[in-house]
């Protein structure tokens, strides 16, 4: 039990983190494109 809670806690670092770049990226090409840094959901 304890391997797969590591697991999932290792893979929700790695979502987390991903949202990070993909805001980050997006958030550059919105200003880069004049439009606001945050996209509506």
């Amino acid at each position: 039990m304890s391997a797969e809670a590591r697991t999932s806690k290792e893979a929700s670092q790695r979502t987390e983190s991903s949202i990070q770049f993909l805001r980050t990226v997006a958030d550059s090409m919105g200003r880069g494109n004049g439009a606001p840094g945050r996209i509506p959901t």
